[in-house]
């Protein structure tokens, strides 16, 4: 009996990771080691059986640099600008800015100042690759915990910079004159956002089509920098 093999769509996130595999001389299996996911799961992603989830296809762009416009519609480089190691990488933060892990807090005078991280604090404690769109705000609040602590300085990249949204990616918002972080998970069927805490005890916050224009996407979370003992 004759199995015809199925042709795999050249424009396609399938064929783009195989195309990234190739490029970083790994092999499949490697590649799925490095994702914390089966060897199968990735055959299966390139044979265009299956998508990649919103967070699988984050965990390759941060974890290779990968340019997201690139990997998810096929435009642009494959990869973002690297930092070279002598650099230092700049990150606007805002100290008297804060976002509420909790029920939202009013913005205070947008003063900024600038930290400076060396390559090798961004690269092995922040995971970070380019410094492009970054900026520091302090987070108050549990409604995050246990993945975002009260008191820390969170690490987002600017919306402006990405200009997509990552659905159940966390993010700082903003609701007329207020501050939140937190996950945000879309509703197409009613055309409304979900905000919600990664903390059970807070109710999530259903922001409804007609109110659409309140929020702004400030920008996504991607790590925090504890402070300090």
């Amino acid at each position: 009996m004759l199995v015809m093999e199925k042709a795999v769509d050249s424009n396609s996130i399938g064929s783009r990771i195989k195309k990234l595999i190739e490029v970083l001389g790994l092999s499949q299996r490697k590649f799925a080691k490095e994702l914390n996911i089966s060897h199968a799961t990735i055959s299966e992603y390139i044979a265009g059986n299956i998508k990649p989830s919103p967070k699988v296809l984050r965990t390759i762009e941060e974890k290779f640099n990968v340019n997201p416009e690139w990997l998810r519609e096929g435009k642009g480089e494959m990869f973002l600008p690297a930092i070279e190691e002598e650099e230092e990488i700049v990150v606007p933060l805002y100290p008297d800015v804060q976002v509420s892990a909790g029920f939202g807090v009013e913005p205070g005078e947008e003063r900024k100042v600038y930290v400076k991280f060396s390559y090798e604090f961004a690269r092995k404690f922040l995971k970070l690759t380019s410094p492009n769109g970054l900026e520091l705000v302090p987070v108050i609040g549990n409604s995050m915990e246990p993945t975002i602590p009260s008191g820390v300085m969170a690490v987002i990249k600017l919306y402006e910079k990405e200009g997509v949204i990552y659905d159940g990616g966390i993010y700082i918002i903003r609701i007329d004159n207020e501050l939140f972080i937190k996950r945000i998970i879309r509703d197409p069927l009613k055309n409304r956002l979900i905000l919600k805490s990664d903390n059970p005890d807070y109710e999530p916050i259903v922001v409804e089509e007609e109110d659409l224009d309140r929020v702004k996407i400030i920008g996504r979370f991607i790590t925090y920098i504890p402070p300090p003992i």
